[in-house]
């Protein structure tokens, strides 16, 4: 969703499948690992589990846009660290939202490894300035998520921790964990 709005797309859409028992595809099919996307596990005799595709759909929803139809503004934004194959480390992707907010939202796709950032930004295609004021964090990686596979069907998640909060205080970098989505969103509003 993000890409295609990065891309000048005007709307995207998020379907998620009902609760449902997870179950494998046959060999050699497409997706023919544990788990299908959907938002809550239903397993017999237990509560309904939200799933990590609720966890983060619930941040890019809540805390990257802004709630409701007012107008966004999507930005350009890149990472300049690479990985030896020359391919980003980092996918960001930026929005004003209409409450004069801006909030990045952070892919760090190394499955092993920490990455360091700091937000800054251009003005007119001149020096990068960075990011003023404190930014509430928004996080979800392998430290709330973890998902056990079971070859009989019997799969589930042995951490289903909610995003982590918190707050970066101005001029701070930002961790982002291995594997993890991030969002980071300015307190106040951006001039």
């Amino acid at each position: 969703a993000a890409l295609l709005l990065a891309l000048g797309g005007e709307t995207s859409y998020l379907y998620g499948l009902e609760p449902d028992d997870v179950f494998q595809e046959a060999e050699g099919r497409p997706c023919n690992s544990w788990g299908n996307l959907m938002l809550f596990q239903f397993v017999e005799g237990q509560q309904v589990r939200p799933m990590a595709t609720y966890h983060v759909a619930q941040m890019l929803t809540k805390h990257w846009v802004q709630p409701g139809n007012g107008r966004h503004t999507v930005y350009a934004a890149t990472c300049d660290l690479r990985t030896a194959a020359d391919q980003p480390m980092v996918t960001a992707y930026a929005v004003r939202r209409p409450d004069g907010r801006l909030a990045v939202l952070l892919l760090n796709k190394d499955p092993r490894r920490p990455v360091t950032v700091r937000l800054a930004r251009t003005r007119g295609g001149r020096a990068q300035h960075p990011v003023t004021g404190p930014l509430s964090l928004f996080q979800f990686s392998p430290l709330q998520w973890n998902w056990v596979a079971h070859p009989r069907g019997e799969s589930y998640p042995d951490r289903a921790l909610p995003p982590y909060r918190s707050t970066v205080d101005e001029g701070r970098a930002i961790v982002l964990p291995p594997y993890s989505v991030t969002v980071a969103r300015t307190a106040e509003p951006i001039r």
